[in-house]
């Protein structure tokens, strides 16, 4: 056992190896020969190296088999090789024994990492096998998972911790190590985690924060640092608004006006730190309330006029903003609104721009001109028409209350009874004789009266110009006519005083009456008719 003693040493040199993550790699010593110049190493290393040994003949046999049975390897640390393996020379413990491979050397590579845990073993890691021992050796002299594992390493539990401590490294491998919780954590902001009995948490939500508010850092607790968002601040550990763009209360819409989004509050905000109270109608119309409205510009709908709102009871009425302007108020305090109603013998008085008016008695007396009437009655008082009443011809003497004025036969006329019904008969006078037909108006036109349903009234109010020739004489009796006409007068004087009447003498008829004047022939010494006719002459 005096090769494990320098066995013994050669280990301690590589035992910085053992958490080594390369596998392939050794210290150069360990693969030259000249590592073994010295006397007495030649096995030891080349067990490590999973070599034969190749001296030390203790005695000469044909094969193994003949020497292992009067010899045995080394136990703990060779194996023998197969029974029917002959000796070039002679056996030896060299010849038929082999070295184990070296835990030390299988388990610095890290390999028992590799292995697997079975399905049905939780909470544990395979990790170097503990020993007594200074040194362990696998099974076989490979360097393999089948030779090794179960020979150099064991599954263990993690590392138990305690108090203000957590196991870290615990991975296959290693059991890990007990760490002193961290002060900070690594989470993200908004994170936490728990640390202490043997376990450092995973990152987790936190939840302590209030409404409106954000995380400022992770924390090693579920007590995260938080502040309250932009327009919020903190009261009795919530975050309630402090700018009026983020206060979710409501003004009352009747009487108040929101302030700015942009309004700081200059603490919590509320209803009277973000509304304003809206200017009234009353300081708005003050005593000239009708005045006020009848200015409004905007034209009323038929049927009514811009008027003040009428209040009821203790009610205010408000204006659409805080301002006591027309933009704010003239709308909200002025309304178009109908006329007061109004029936039977009342009428609607002072509906006008301001006002709905009131209902007052129809007036007994008409205030229109002569000649005008006006009605009265289920809330109208009708604006001035002319009178219709009287026949053509009329002259109005009053106004009325209804179609009924008094009433003359105008200059021209004369008053009379048709058909029992008063009328007013047009006279000559007021008929036009056409001076391009040589007529003139018959004397005393305005005592003659036209003839009723004719346009022309030649025949009744015009004769011709010229009829005063015969104006004074006489006409020819109708004896005279049939006996000569004014041939059977003998002397001037009788025939110069005479005149014709022919045509339409009576009148009854369509046509004219002719007139013709008896004229002296003094040449002749005879009475003729004269050239000239005139019509309708009124003698």
């Amino acid at each position: 056992m005096a090769g494990l003693r320098v066995l013994s040493s050669t280990l301690l040199a590589i035992g910085a190896l053992a958490n080594a993550p390369v596998e392939d790699e050794l210290p150069a010593a360990l693969h030259g020969d000249d590592a073994c110049a010295a006397e007495g190493c030649g096995l030891e290393l080349r067990q490590l190296r999973g070599e034969r040994a190749e001296a030390r003949i203790t005695e000469e046999e044909p094969t193994c088999g003949d020497w292992l049975q009067r010899n045995e390897c080394d136990e703990e640390s060779e194996i023998a090789v197969d029974a029917s393996t002959t000796c070039d020379d002679e056996c030896s413990q060299d010849v038929c024994c082999e070295s184990r491979a070296s835990c030390s050397f299988y388990t610095a590579m890290g390999s028992c990492a590799k292995l697997a845990v079975p399905e049905n073993v939780t909470k544990m890691v395979w990790a170097t096998k503990e020993s007594d021992e200074f040194e362990t050796f696998c099974a076989t002299a490979k360097q393999d998972e089948e030779s090794c594992g179960k020979a150099c390493c064991e599954l263990k539990p993690c590392k138990k911790c305690s108090g203000e401590t957590y196991t870290s490294g615990c991975q296959a491998g290693s059991v890990g190590e007990c760490t002193a919780c961290p002060t900070e954590s690594s989470c993200e902001a908004g994170h936490y985690q728990l640390c202490g009995e043997g376990v450092l948490g995973s990152c987790k939500k936190c939840s302590n924060a209030p409404e409106n508010a954000h995380y400022k850092a992770s924390a090693m607790s579920e007590e995260c640092p938080w502040e309250c968002d932009d327009d919020y601040t903190k009261v009795d550990g919530k975050c309630v608004a402090s700018v009026c763009r983020a206060w979710t209360g409501k003004c009352d819409a009747a009487s108040e006006v929101a302030l700015k989004s942009a309004t700081s509050c200059d603490g919590p905000c509320s209803q009277s730190t973000c509304c304003t109270t809206k200017a009234t109608c009353s300081s708005f119309l003050g005593t000239a309330a009708a005045a006020t409205c009848a200015l409004v510009k905007d034209a009323a709908a038929d049927g009514k006029v811009w008027a003040p709102l009428e209040a009821t009871g203790s009610e205010t009425l408000y204006c659409k903003g805080a301002e006591n302007d027309t933009a704010s108020c003239e709308k909200a305090c002025c309304s178009e609104q109908s006329c007061t109603a109004c029936t039977g013998e009342t009428y609607t008085k002072g509906c006008v721009p301001g006002s709905v008016g009131a209902c007052a008695a129809c007036p007994t007396k008409s205030t229109c001109d002569k000649g005008e009437y006006q009605t009265c009655g289920d809330g109208v008082l009708s604006e001035c028409k002319k009178c219709t009443n009287g026949p053509v011809g009329e002259k109005y003497l009053s106004n009325a209350m209804g179609n009924a004025c008094v009433w003359e036969c105008d200059e021209g006329y004369a008053k009379a009874t048709v058909n029992g019904e008063a009328t007013c008969k047009a006279s000559c006078s007021l008929y036009k004789c056409s001076a391009e037909k040589h007529l003139v108006s018959v004397p005393r036109a305005n005592t003659t009266y036209q003839k009723e349903g004719e346009t022309n009234q030649d025949q009744v109010c015009c004769q011709s110009a010229g009829c005063e020739k015969v104006s004074g004489k006489e006409a020819v009796s109708e004896e005279q006519l049939q006996t000569g006409g004014c041939k059977v007068f003998k002397n001037s004087t009788e025939c110069e005083a005479k005149y014709v009447v022919s045509g339409n003498q009576k009148k009854d008829g369509k046509g004219a009456t002719l007139y013709t004047a008896c004229v002296w022939d003094a040449g002749s010494e005879a009475c003729n008719w004269d050239q000239a006719q005139y019509r309708n002459c009124v003698i």
